[in-house]
This record gives structure tokens, C-alpha cells and sequence, in this order.
């Protein structure tokens, strides 16, 4: 994809990191390698940069097969499924491999990397966001600059490959776990988003006997406190339909741990209306699963007071997650320590600032996977520090009964 200055118009940039992105995101998909995404150029002898193209090397070479011409239509597939229509002219590099005998029709394999590509649109967005925003913020002779053997093209690296996986992966995570997750946060009657006092997280799950609202006693404890300095405070749960809430009220808690474990119960009277947030039930029977091994991975979705946006006279929350392993175990509880500071911080949202503080994380569910990607629910954070190196602490799913009623039998 030719460009012939290195400034470029704001829509064509945002068409150009979309055309990347798709690239990039159908090479983590197909299994092909992916060596990140840069921009590449030619140095003179001043090594100033004239001009040059992005550009997403993959490890594809002939003889080509299936996944290949989708990765090569990739990016004029995600052209296509973002704004209609793709920029032929700067498909061309794309298009040479299917003159090659054999080869797929290049429109119908376009219009299936686009098919493909729609179940991943979130992930192309955030990629996207995360090259304009490079591209925008960052001087290009900060970027990384590599070369590959036997050429003496430069390539600046925008995102590396690990990147674009982590990415891809996080993304997959998010879009997984966000059904089963709400932010539950304290406001007076019609709640507007400068109104909102605190938040913390709300886990929805299906027992098979009832289907519950599970949070920390803590953030429960902190309503009351906050409700007693001003009587109109009410707890409400957002969802992903826009300007639409659901209000948790006290008559909804099933048990309070208070101080035996950090745990708080609700059941709406009519449980089904979660529906109405976009929501659902985690399903999580037999319930309880049994208590995670220690080096179990761990994924916990939740929502971080920091990362709050208000703007336009709306509120966008933004959802973080969590993936690490089962450190140590107690009767109690479990704990995600990052002994070997291997944590890795992936910013899906550029406008974000850092981690930093995690409150508002309290209440998130937390899940072990398996080697095909099934999740089991095990926990719910109670405790953490801050930053990336934060260590977590969970209470097990087990102190919860099937009816929704804090299991004492186990509490020591």
C-alpha cells in the first residue's frame, strides 16, 4: 500500500490502519506468522525518511494454500466490511499471488476474508486505533527500524508480532466474558454519568438452581455507608444496551458475608430481565466446579474505576482483563502473584491511561480455561494491589451454594 509522503490525510489513514489490521488480525486467525506491523522505506544517504508504505510481513510462501489468499485479502476484506468499499489501487501488492494457476478469484476470496473478518471487527477497531494513535503520537524515529537479509529496504515497526497477537487474543477474551459481567455502580435516582459515586463489579451466574448477582461484601458494605450520607443513593448494573440500567435493590440480596468472607448475593425478582442489558448468565453447573490446581490459568474480567470515560454527556466503560496462574491456595481463598514479573499490559483502548489503581474490580468472576479454550468458573476477586505486577486474591466459587447462600460448612 504506496503512499507518497509520510503525512497523511486523517481518512486515509484510518483506511490504511484497517487494511493493515485486516492483514495482521486473518494471520493470527489462519495460523500464519505474522512479523507485526510497520512501515517500510526506502533510506537515502541521509537516512531521512521520504516516503514509503505500511506494510504487515507474513510468513507465507508458495506453495500457497487457502489461508494464505485469505490473508493476502485480508485488508481489502476489512476495507470492505468497515466502509463499504475497498481501495483497489492499493490492493495491487495483494492481488499478484492470485494470477498464479490455481488461485482463488480474488473478489469472492475479498468478500469471504470480509465474512471471516466481521467476528473479529472488534479486534480490527482496537489494532486500528492502536496504529493511528502510534502513528499520530509517537515520532517515527522513535520507532523501532529493521532490515531483512538481502534487502536494503528499512521496515519501522508499529506493532511488533507479539503485540498483534496479544491483541487478537485479548480481544477474543473480552468479547468471550463480557456477556457475563456488568458494572454495578452507586447513583441517585436517574442516574446521569457525572453522578456516579463509585463502582465495582457485578458477576451473573447459573448455578442451575438459581441464577444470582454475585459481588464483594465490601462494595455492598460501602452503599450502605454512602446511603446513610445521602438516603437517594441506589445501586445500578450497565449493560451494552445504550442508556439502559438495571437497578439492584436491597431486597434483592440473597446473603452478605459481612465478616466471615467478602461476599454479597443478589437475585433480581425477575431474573430473565438481565436480558434486557444485553447480559446473561454465566452457565456454571454442576455447580460448584471443583477449586483450581496451582499454575491453572486464570482469566477475571472487571471493570476499573480508572478507566470510567465521561464525554458528550455520556459515561463508556471500558472493560479490563486479567490472565495469569494460580500462585498459591488456602481454604479461604487463591491467589495470582506475579513472582516472575512476566505480566504483559495490553492496552487495547489507546485513549486509556496506564492500569494503575484496580479498583472497581471487586466482584469480578474469575475462570480457569482449558487446552480448548472452556471456561469454568472458580472464583471471585475480593483483594488486589495496583499496577500490572498487582497480586490478586479470590475467594472460591464453593463458598457460594447452589441456592445462592454463603456455604459456612466450608468457611475456617
Amino acid at each position: 500500500m504506496t503512499i507518497n509522503t509520510i503525512k497523511i490525510d486523517p481518512e486515509e489513514l484510518k483506511r490504511v490502519a484497517v487494511h493493515e489490521s485486516g492483514h495482521a488480525v486473518m494471520a493470527v486467525m489462519q495460523g500464519i506468522q505474522c512479523h507485526g506491523l510497520f512501515f517500510a522505506y526506502e533510506p537515502d544517504e541521509s537516512l531521512a525518511i521520504h516516503g514509503g508504505h505500511f506494510c504487515v510481513p507474513c510468513g507465507n510462501n508458495p506453495p500457497w494454500k487457502k489461508a494464505d489468499y485469505l490473508q493476502s485479502a485480508a485488508g481489502a476484506g476489512a476495507e470492505k466490511l468497515f466502509f463499504g468499499g475497498y481501495n483497489r489501487a492499493a490492493s495491487e501488492d495483494d492481488r499478484q499471488m492470485f494470477s498464479t494457476t490455481g488461485a482463488p478469484k480474488w473478489e469472492t476470496t475479498v468478500d469471504e476474508a470480509r465474512e471471516i473478518l466481521a467476528k473479529s471487527s472488534e479486534a480490527i477497531t482496537q489494532m486500528a486505533e492502536a496504529v493511528i494513535t502510534k502513528y499520530q503520537n509517537v515520532p517515527m524515529n522513535l520507532w523501532p527500524d529493521r532490515g531483512m537479509n538481502g534487502r536494503t529496504t528499512r521496515f519501522k515497526q508499529i506493532l511488533s508480532d507479539e503485540e498483534v497477537r496479544q491483541i487478537v487474543a485479548t480481544v477474543k477474551l473480552m468479547q468471550l466474558f463480557r456477556p457475563f459481567v456488568g458494572m454495578l455502580f452507586f447513583a441517585p435516582d436517574n442516574p446521569e454519568p457525572s453522578s456516579v459515586r463509585f463502582n465495582g463489579t457485578a458477576s451473573f451466574v447459573d448455578t442451575g438452581t438459581a441464577k444470582i448477582v454475585v459481588t464483594n461484601g465490601h462494595v455492598y458494605k460501602r452503599f450502605m455507608e454512602l446511603k446513610e450520607e445521602e438516603p437517594s443513593l441506589k445501586m445500578f448494573i450497565s449493560g451494552a444496551v445504550k442508556d439502559q440500567v438495571l437497578e439492584l435493590r436491597e431486597e434483592h440480596l440473597l446473603d452478605y458475608g459481612k465478616n466471615a468472607v467478602d461476599l454479597a448475593i443478589f437475585s433480581f425478582s425477575e431474573p430473565d430481565q438481565l436480558r434486557d442489558l444485553g447480559k446473561q448468565y454465566f452457565p456454571s453447573h454442576p455447580w460448584p466446579a471443583a477449586r483450581p490446581n496451582l499454575g491453572a490459568p486464570l482469566v477475571i474480567p472487571g471493570f476499573q474505576g480508572v478507566h470510567r470515560q465521561i464525554g458528550d454527556g455520556k459515561l463508556t466503560i471500558n472493560l479490563t482483563v486479567f490472565c495469569d496462574h494460580v500462585s498459591s491456595s488456602s481454604d479461604r481463598h487463591f491467589v495470582l502473584a506475579d513472582e516472575g514479573q512476566e505480566r504483559i499490559v495490553v492496552k487495547i483502548n489507546p485513549s486509556l491511561g496506564e492500569l494503575g489503581p484496580l479498583g472497581g474490580v471487586s466482584g469480578s468472576p474469575v475462570f480457569t480455561m482449558d487446552s480448548e479454550n472452556n471456561a469454568t468458573l472458580v472464583g471471585f476477586l475480593y483483594e488486589t494491589g495496583e499496577g500490572a505486577d498487582a497480586t490478586i486474591f479470590a475467594v472460591h466459587a464453593d463458598l457460594i451454594t447452589a441456592e445462592g447462600k454463603i456455604n459456612h460448612t466450608l468457611i475456617v
